[in-house]
C-alpha cells in the first residue's frame, strides 16, 4: 500500500508543474512616434500589476510575463 501511494504522490509531484501558468519572456524597443529615436527610461508594466520594468538607453527592455498579458507602457 505505501508502494502505491509513494508512486502515485511521485506521479503527482512530476507532472503537477504543467498546470502552473507558463511564463514567457517578451523583449522589444520603444522608439518615439515623432523622430523614431529610442526612449530611454519609458516604463513597461503588466496591466492591474506593479510587475514591470524600463527601457535601456537603447529603448530597449525585457520583461517575464504569464500568456495572454497586455503591457501598458508610458
Amino acid at each position: 500500500m505505501k508502494g502505491k501511494l509513494l508512486l502515485h504522490f511521485l506521479f503527482v509531484l512530476c507532472f503537477a508543474h504543467s498546470s502552473f501558468a507558463q511564463n514567457i519572456k517578451i523583449t522589444g524597443t520603444v522608439k518615439s512616434s515623432e523622430d523614431n529615436t529610442p526612449l530611454l527610461g519609458a516604463s513597461v508594466l503588466l496591466k492591474g500589476t506593479s510587475v514591470g520594468t524600463m527601457t535601456d538607453f537603447d529603448g530597449n527592455y525585457e520583461i517575464e510575463a504569464p500568456l495572454n498579458s497586455i503591457l501598458v507602457f508610458s
